[in-house]
């Protein structure tokens, strides 16, 4: 018998196939992100650090609308004007703990820096803060866990808000 005309088939086969594999390949190359964003929070054991994918901040005017004071307060050294939302892979425990010490006001800071060349793009400090809100979402594809939080003061890239 001659496998001659087989092994050429069979060949150009695998050949395809590895060439097809290798497009696929590259394809479902995940891109790194080019931004590193960390939060940094204070407690009694020290100061820990978290990676997350995402910041949001919130503020207005603060004689009209939501940031006008939460809660209602007579007292401005009570009132939290700043809100800021903050989207992580998963959520850390240690964290969650920290966060959910309902009695106690937070502190901290979330620096943004450039992937590129470690540059320092924005940096966001806070005090007085306290959860407002945790959510967590899963899917077959991704998961992310969001804190929300309420805050007296904020400093961002050096220019205090008021």
């Amino acid at each position: 018998m001659n496998y001659s005309g087989y092994i050429k088939s069979a060949s150009k086969l695998i050949m395809a196939v590895l060439l097809v594999m290798s497009f696929n390949g590259f394809g479902q190359e995940v891109k790194k992100p080019e931004n590193k964003i960390e939060l940094s929070m204070k407690s009694r054991e020290g100061i820990s650090g978290y990676i997350a994918r995402s910041v949001s901040l919130a503020f207005s005017n603060p004689d009209k609308g939501i940031s006008a004071g939460f809660p209602p307060s007579d007292d401005p050294s009570k009132v939290k004007k700043y809100f800021i939302a903050i989207d992580f892979e998963t959520m850390d425990n240690v964290l969650l703990a920290l966060l959910t010490d309902y009695a106690k006001e937070l502190s901290g800071e979330l620096k943004v820096t450039s992937g590129k060349d470690n540059r320092l793009i924005q940096k966001i400090e806070f005090s007085g803060a306290s959860l407002d809100n945790f959510s967590g979402q899963s899917s077959a594809e991704d998961t992310h866990a969001f804190i929300y939080l309420w805050c007296k003061e904020i400093t961002v890239n050096g220019v205090k808000l008021k």
